[in-house]
């Protein structure tokens, strides 16, 4: 009787709430978990839906305990039984069975060696595909983004297409979801990109991305950077600062969309601020075209107000001056120089910060960010066969500037005294001398 089955399953599970280690434990011990493997098989032969449903919910429930538990009962056989349920059409048995798979694999190498060894991430995949048209299940897919989670996550040594089959898939799914709707699956879904991106970096992750899907990704991705749950946009800008790590022509979509309008709109209301911070120096590291972009879309300016204003607190200044740094260190060197010039008064007032600062951390990113915006004025003085360094000479020409430059040498770190010292004598050698 089913029904009664049901019931006796959702007893036993309801116990075990409280103390599922023991319950399970008692359960193994009593071979119930082979004798539910065997009743599962007969379920299946019968075409018992109703019954296969159930007993492989129990059977989630029931490896959400100890590694070494799950082993033993994966031993009985588990893996096998659940199979052939992968062709059954029901959301249900799909959704157990793809959870099942997932809490199994879970850090258990030996679980995820025998799935390896039955090509069980191919099937699953196949299985998802082939279904997702005909059995649209949020259940269902979020299932199978726990289980590429917990499979990919913690086996270095994958089948790179499959991982890219299931990559891919996710991506579509991504797209099409309402991240609002669906807060949580889309939480799953965007750690499971944050890892694939990562893990991409070492081949082309691009080439697994038609041009049609990269643009709604990117777009996606913009858009989330703003929504108000954190972890979703926390986790956009993390896919994002993934993506941008490449060196690839269709990176350049990224400036089609509105993410850095979305950055710096962030980054006004100090919210998510160093990976924001960092993801605009990302953006502007990866080409004349983008650092332009970078400097028009007013984002350097608010940082170097903030900064200079001193409304930040002490951590996000020295971020903010870093990422300065080495949002400068990128080219073209005219476009930079030209900027600086511009905007040289808000320079000068991070830089005499170096008189009231005896913060390590602050002093060595400041001379960080010197040296930046001094080398930017060397390759100038290369480029235009200038007998002088244009920049050193603007600091020459302030003596608040040179005196904070000269006063931070005296530091008693021998660090800092390192750091402002070679800035002196390969930017100011007469003043050196």
């Amino acid at each position: 009787d089913v029904k009664i089955f049901d019931s006796l399953l959702i007893t036993l599970i309801g116990i075990s709430q409280s103390n599922r280690e023991s319950v399970v434990e008692k359960m193994k011990k009593k071979k119930l978990f082979h004798h539910l493997i065997m009743i599962l098989n007969e379920a299946r032969k019968k075409g018992k839906n109703e019954l296969i449903s159930s007993i492989t919910w129990a059977m989630q429930v029931a490896l959400t305990v100890k590694t070494n538990t799950v082993t033993r009962i994966v031993e009985h056989g588990l893996i096998e039984a659940y199979e052939p349920l992968l062709l059954i059409q029901d959301t249900d048995i799909l959704e157990n069975v793809i959870w099942g798979y997932s809490n199994m694999v879970e850090d258990n190498l030996v679980v995820r060696e025998l799935m390896e060894s039955k090509q069980l991430m191919e099937r699953v995949y196949s299985t998802i595909e082939q279904s997702s048209d005909k059995i649209f299940s949020i259940p269902i897919l979020q299932s199978f983004v726990l289980f590429s989670n917990s499979y990919f996550n913690q086996k270095p040594n994958f089948k790179f297409q499959t991982f890219a089959n299931h990559f891919y898939f996710c991506v579509k799914v991504f797209i099409s979801i309402d991240a609002m709707a669906y807060s949580e699956f889309m939480v799953d879904l965007l750690t499971f990109l944050k890892f694939s991106t990562k893990v991409g970096q070492q081949s082309d992750i691009f080439d697994f991305l038609e041009c049609q899907l990269f643009i709604p990704l990117i777009d996606k991705l913009s858009d989330l950077v703003l929504v108000t749950e954190s972890d979703i946009a926390d986790l956009s800008i993390s896919v994002l600062l993934n993506l941008t790590y490449h060196d690839h022509p269709r990176l350049i979509e990224i400036l089609n969309t509105n993410l850095l309008k979305n950055l710096y709109i962030n980054i006004s209301k100090d919210i998510l601020l160093e990976d924001s911070m960092n993801l605009v120096a990302n953006i502007a590291a990866s080409g004349d075209e983008f650092l332009s972009s970078v400097l028009k879309s007013g984002i350097v300016t608010e940082i170097l107000c903030r900064t200079a204003s001193e409304e930040s607190p002490f951590t996000h200044l020295v971020a903010k001056v870093s990422v300065l740094s080495n949002i400068f260190d990128c080219h073209p060197f005219d476009e930079s120089f030209d900027y600086i010039n511009e905007h040289f008064d808000l320079i000068a007032m991070i830089v005499t910060k170096l008189n009231n600062s005896l913060n390590f951390s602050m002093m060595k990113v400041i001379g960080k960010f010197l040296r930046s915006i001094f080398e930017i004025g060397y390759d100038i003085m290369i480029t235009r066969n200038l007998s002088f360094n244009p920049i050193s000479q603007r600091f020459s020409e302030r003596e608040d500037l040179s005196n904070a430059i000269e006063k931070a040498q005296s530091n008693r770190s021998s660090e800092i005294y390192n750091i402002y010292k070679s800035i002196i004598e390969e930017y100011f050698p007469v003043y050196h001398q």
